[in-house]
């Protein structure tokens, strides 16, 4: 088993969920054929000084305007991000349909990895490789 990084984390100071928004970030193929995904979904949404600002518009202004993960959670606090996004592990079948996209939320890149491995070794290694 490996990992396949699709989307690699961007720096240390930017593992926020939203600095992600849309990507894949990561994939494992399962013996079975089966495929764990690590994708960023929902929705992104930021009130600036200009008015609200959506999708990947609002993460090029977060970029262009050098936010990291401190300053995300200060905007968050001063209610300027009204929706934000997530880390969520992704089951396809062999036929490419979703079986489960809600095993393990996160917001963090970092922990996202490390729970896609959990997954994987928790579940696939001990309910498949008996």
């Amino acid at each position: 088993m490996k990992i396949e990084i699709i989307t690699p984390k961007e720096n240390d100071n930017r593992t926020d969920a939203v600095f992600y928004y849309g990507k894949e970030i990561a994939r494992i193929q399962l013996a079975n054929g089966k495929k764990l995904y690590l994708e960023s979904r929902g929705e992104l949404e930021i009130i600036t000084d200009n008015g609200k600002v959506k999708g990947i518009n609002a993460l090029e202004w977060l970029k262009d305007n050098n936010h990291n993960d401190l300053t995300i959670d200060i905007l968050s606090n001063d209610d300027m991000i009204v929706m934000s996004n997530w880390f969520v592990i992704v089951e396809i079948d062999l036929n490419g349909e979703t079986i489960s996209d809600d095993i393990v939320l996160d917001g963090n890149y970092n922990d996202a990895l490390e729970n896609l491995m959990e997954v994987y070794t928790d579940f696939y290694i001990k309910n498949y490789n008996k």
